[in-house]
């Protein structure tokens, strides 16, 4: 399965909607909301077309990617762990 790397700058391809919230410190919108709703969708008609077994429910929001291109895609299993808070922070607030 493709990973998010290094792309160009050493900037990550892709990023988990968990990771899109953290940096941003605020909800997205109702608009970019269903933007994801729409691309997972696509992602679901992909991995119908390939044969693959569908992901049943995504157990977190760290099993979404989306990708430099705006395209998204849904991870099975454990998802790709996070990187360590930015220096400064402390990480999530609950």
């Amino acid at each position: 399965a493709a990973r998010a790397g290094g792309g160009a700058g050493g900037q990550p391809e892709a990023l988990s909607l968990e990771e899109i919230l953290r940096l941003y410190n605020q909800p997205i919108n109702e608009e970019q909301a269903w933007a994801v709703c729409y691309q997972c969708c696509g992602s679901l008609r992909a991995r119908a077309r390939r044969g693959e077994t569908p992901v049943a429910r995504l157990g977190a929001t760290a099993h979404l990617r989306v990708w430099r291109d705006g395209a998204v895609t849904l991870e099975q299993g454990e998802p790709q762990q996070p990187p360590p808070p930015a220096a400064g922070e402390d990480g999530p607030h609950r």
